[in-house]
């Protein structure tokens, strides 16, 4: 699946560049091009009640052979030392939660809980209280007929499920959720009937039980059939209702209904009742009732239709491979179809909403290439014989991968080329490489449970770059991966709340909280260290022998670690044990700093957790996860000379710290971590940078681009962390006035920007204005090179509307004075925009405009039917400075037919980017707390994006504080994990003020002075 919040536009970017959130403002920039990440955590104390215990028993100890006078002075003794103990815990534990500014947010360690029977709403007793299903009963087969009425919007149907008995058992548990059971029977195979003694619900877990009047006998097969009737809602999961605005041939616009599917994680439950875990695969057959003037779609093809009742219709579809119940989808629209066919005789199509469809050309174009393609690149044939890819208009997600029927957001799919630009195409031929990729690494072979999440999404995230480069190879996707993934989810996991990769998820809503950075970014970036040392050929082995022993079943990460192994084996790489490196990165959260310290011909290097800001002791209570490495990691070094600039070298670092011969050379300078393919940050020693520095300063090519945007990220990151000085950081990026390659300028403007955001917010309006000016000189040349004509190859394209959109943001006269004019033409003459420099013009014209300006985007973003067009308007709508036109855009969010509910988050966090928007984005999010939560549900990554609203731009103690006490004081269930990481990116903010506020002010003064003669430098470069 696809995380929607990955797609940020941002004036210092390409107006794509994902929509993944998320994404984080946590550790990262929100000016930076990053999909900003999620980062969460947490590590607990000992429960209070178990430090009295042993203090209890040894008073009691003391007092048997006492005499009475003794005992009782003893027993009064221990007694008073008891209270004072107990008092003094509690006034540290009290002093530890004000003096932690997110201690009301430990782990549930920290609290005494008393395990609650699960009782259910009529007061009885349910029969089992495990979230996790019972493991008596494994399912073989679905049958489902559905007659979901699109007028009324109500939903009748039955499922036949047929089991086989693993344990005795005497009662059926399986999943329901928002459906009412009507009836439900068990049948033999013989068709004879098991007693039904009672039926319960227990809502909180989702289960339905029915108790038999028999056991069921192990190794025998039994039907279970239930009858259903449910609700098609409008919240975006299960089976739900989606209406939207189509032109019929007279050109009028017309509301249409659709049904569509949205099951992962745990929602398959809430469509028709099954065993909703992902292990329990089952094959699927489906009978879908219909109206005349719609059509359905499953994952597998219509077998035929049959008259019904009424004057409807029903499709019968073919029965299901084998797979995971959060891979079933169907769908019932009137959408138009586009189709063509691969060379192995598979079926594809796209479909769309009538006056959408000619959008989808491209989408079909890409699908056929990226589904043939990976045939061969995983050596193992698509299992299904077609491939259906629908635009969905109401979507929570960016995409979701369901076996042969993958269902996108509109801005994932549809693309015109006389309205997208360069990076809204590249977006969706990355989201149709992702989703594919899932088709074998999550569908094919599925994580046995929710803590491999990763598994799936790391490896797609990865491939999905592997896939884009086959269909457009001038694109340089593996070269863009360092600023979009690598960089991301460095930025994630420098949190000390963050999370391994591979982390224990207890109840399936919980997932929600890790379709993160950690698991798409770090993920990818850690399989593409992997790919990196092993070599694409035998990496490739490994995943097919991997594919091929696990296909139509279950696996974990260890069986994906024993296939790699045996293929390096195979090449000859005896010497390596992959499990044994990868699990240093999979089983514990963070990454390694390595610091290179140069002696002669020697360099000594040690390796330490890289942590954005201290951890405080005080703190230390809110950490979930401890290393089992104590946070070391193996290594793959990679490192260039001066002396083989050319020759890298690569060893394996699995120690705390080691020391590496040089063959009696003493460089100049030495790189590490080559290409940036490594999951690690270096810092060097004060003669090493300075001469890096001096290298790019002289011959910034000597390095490639990958290299030097690492170089950058590292040095901005350091900083933030107290490990190197901030004049290291600014005397390093003053080379970028030569720069012209996209990555590192992307790079340099998201660090920059951090502090740009951060001066901005404190009202040091004279520092913020130097600080601008020392930017936009650094962008002089560049601005002057790329020009305001839309040409040029994909890099160049996004190097434009990146360089373009930080001149405007900055305030460079000229450039905002062109984009104000290219924006009065399209609104006085309807003259349109280039398409790649529509966010730079629609975004400068609102924030330089006033009401009639807002008020003209906002009728351009009702009528739009292009829905990367509308993104980009509402983006540009949220940029506004006057308060009362940004309020109206927050009111809006609440009226869906105003703003579709799936853009609400985003639109909100667009605002709380901007200074004059981010409290009153906060504010908004305060007030209508329980309205969000009551729309999005508990399991909603919805909610976690709102929690984080704060991250983007406080950097006050006071500003902490009230956010805290917001979450002291609300449900915030659904985003405990994104609270604790709003908190501390709020005290990273505050921390990179108090250390580097004076250090910047004071490198200005003495490093960018005024130019000869004593004139103040002008904006108007």
């Amino acid at each position: 699946m696809e995380d929607p919040e990955e797609e940020t536009i941002d004036l210092t970017g390409p107006e794509e560049v994902v929509e993944e959130a998320e994404y984080n403002q946590d550790a990262s920039d929100e000016d930076s091009l990053l999909p900003q990440a999620v980062v969460e955590g947490g590590e607990g104390h000992r429960p209070l009640r178990g430090t009295q215990r042993p203090l209890r028993r040894k008073l009691w100890l003391l007092t048997p052979k006492c005499s009475r006078d003794r005992c009782c002075f003893l027993s009064a003794f221990g007694i008073t030392i008891f209270i004072i103990l107990v008092t003094s815990a509690a006034y540290m534990h009290s002093t530890f939660a004000s003096s932690c500014p997110y201690g009301f947010l430990l782990d549930t360690s920290q609290r005494v809980s008393v395990k609650k029977d699960p009782v259910t709403a009529s007061g009885e007793i349910f029969p089992w209280d495990d979230v996790r299903l019972p493991s008596a009963l494994v399912p073989n087969s679905y049958h489902i007929h559905l007659h979901p009425n699109l007028t009324t919007f109500k939903l009748t149907g039955n499922v036949s499920i047929n089991v086989t008995v693993a344990k005795k058992t005497d009662m059926v548990v399986f999943h329901v959720k928002e459906l009412k059971v009507t009836q439900a029977s068990v049948n033999m195979s013989n068709n004879d009937t098991v007693p039904i003694m009672k039926e319960l619900e227990y809502a909180e877990n989702e289960q339905y039980c029915l108790i038999l009047g028999q056991e069921l006998s192990v190794g025998q097969s039994y039907t279970v059939e239930v009858q259903f009737s449910g609700e098609l809602k409008d919240g975006l999961y299960g089976f739900y209702r989606s209406t939207y605005t189509s032109t019929n041939d007279d050109g009028v616009k017309e509301k249409r209904v659709l049904a569509t599917t949205q099951f992962e994680a745990a929602n398959a439950r809430a469509a028709f009742p099954c065993f909703d875990e992902p292990a329990l695969k089952a094959t699927f057959q489906l009978h879908m009732v219909r109206e005349g003037r719609h059509s359905t779609l499953f994952n597998m093809p219509k077998d035929h239709t049959d008259e019904y009742p009424g004057g409807l219709y029903m499709d019968v579809f073919q029965e299901s491979v084998p797979m995971s119940t959060y891979l079933v989808c169907f769908i019932v629209s009137d959408f138009q179809s586009l189709q063509t066919s691969t060379d192995s005789d598979i079926a594809v199509a796209v479909h769309a909403p009538e006056d959408r469809i000619d959008q989808a050309h491209y989408a079909l174009s890409v699908a056929k290439t990226v589904l043939q393609y990976y045939e061969t690149f995983f050596g193992v044939k698509y299992p299904l014989p077609k491939m259906d890819l629908v635009a969905i208009p109401d979507f929570g997600a960016g995409a979701m991968e369901n076996w042969g029927l993958v269902t996108y957001r509109e801005t994932a799919i549809l693309y015109n080329s006389d309205e997208s630009s360069a990076s809204d195409k590249q977006w969706v031929a990355i989201v149709i490489a992702h989703e594919f990729a899932h088709q074998w690494f999550g569908n094919l072979v599925t994580m046995k449970w929710w803590n491999d999440l990763w598994l799936n999404e790391g490896f797609a995230s990865f491939v999905e770059y592997i896939g884009t480069d086959k269909v457009s190879p001038e694109w340089k996707m593996l070269d863009q991966f360092v600023v979009t993934d690598l960089q991301t989810a460095l930025a994630a996991d420098s949190l000390s709340n963050s999370h391994p990769i591979s982390v224990t998820v207890g109840r399936p809503e919980e997932v929600e909280e890790i379709f993160d950075s950690i698991s798409y970014d770090k993920g990818a970036s850690i399989l593409r260290m992997l790919e990196s040392f092993l070599g694409r050929e035998t990496f490739l082995q490994g995943l097919t022998s991997y594919l091929q022993e696990h296909q139509f079943g279950n696996a974990a990460t260890d069986d994906l670690w024993k296939a790699l192994d045996q293929a390096a084996h195979a090449a000859g790489k005896t010497d390596m044990n992959i499990k044994r490196v990868m699990d240093t990165w999979t089983n514990q959260m963070g990454y390694p700093v390595v610091t290179v310290t140069r002696q002669n011909s020697k360099l000594i290097l040690e390796q330490d957790r890289f942590l954005l800001m201290p951890p405080s002791p005080a703190c230390g209570g809110v950490v979930e996860f401890t290393s089992p490495y104590r946070y070391e990691w193996i290594i793959p070094l990679t490192y260039v000379t001066s002396a083989f600039p050319t020759g890298q070298q690569t060893l394996f670092l699995d120690t705390r710290h080691t020391t590496i011969s040089l063959d009696n050379n003493s460089p100049e300078w030495v790189k590490f971590n080559t290409n940036q393919t490594g999951f690690y940050r270096v810092n060097y020693d004060p003669e090493n940078w300075d001469a890096l520095i001096g290298l790019l300063q002289e011959n910034h090519e000597a390095l490639n681009s990958a290299d030097r945007a690492g170089l950058l990220d590292d040095a901005f990151f350091l900083v933030r962390a107290g490990l190197l000085g901030l004049e290291k950081s600014m005397e390093l990026v003053k080379y970028v006035k030569k720069e012209r390659d996209y990555v590192p300028i992307a790079t340099a403007l998201g660090g920059l920007g951090y502090i740009a955001k951060l001066l901005e917010t404190e009202n040091d309006e004279d520092l913020y204005n130097n600080m601008k000016l020392f930017i936009l000189e650094l962008l002089e040349e560049t601005i002057r090179e790329v020009g305001w004509e839309d040409q040029g190859d994909q890099l160049t394209k996004f190097l434009r509307s990146t360089v373009l959109g930080a001149a405007c943001k900055y305030g460079h006269q000229q450039s905002t004075q062109q984009a104000q004019a290219l924006f009065n033409s399209w609104m006085r003459s309807r003259k349109k925009v280039s398409p790649n420099l529509k966010t730079v013009v629609y975004t400068s014209g609102v924030q330089h405009g006033g009401k009639a300006e807002w008020d003209f985007c906002w009728q351009q973003y009702t009528s739009a039917t292009v829905a990367a067009e509308k993104r980009k308007l509402l983006y540009a709508l949220a940029n506004s400075r006057d308060p009362d036109l940004v309020k109206k855009l927050l009111r809006y969010t609440l009226d869906s037919t105003k703003i579709r509910s799936q853009d609400t988050v985003r639109t909100i966090t667009y605002v709380s980017q901007t200074a004059v928007g981010y409290k009153l984005a906060w504010e908004f999010v305060k007030s209508n707390w329980q309205t969000f939560l009551d729309r999005y549900g508990s399991g909603s990554f919805n909610m976690a994006e709102l929690a984080k609203i704060p991250s983007h731009r406080f950097s006050t103690g006071r500003q902490l504080k009230e956010v805290k006490a917001f979450f002291q004081s609300h449900d915030i269930s659904a985003a405990a994990r994104a609270a604790r990481q709003t908190m501390e990116t709020i005290q990273t903010n505050i921390f990179w003020l108090e250390k580097n506020k004076r250090k910047v002010k004071t490198w200005i003064k003495n490093h960018f002075m005024p130019p000869e003669g004593g004139k103040a430098r002008s904006s108007e470069i």
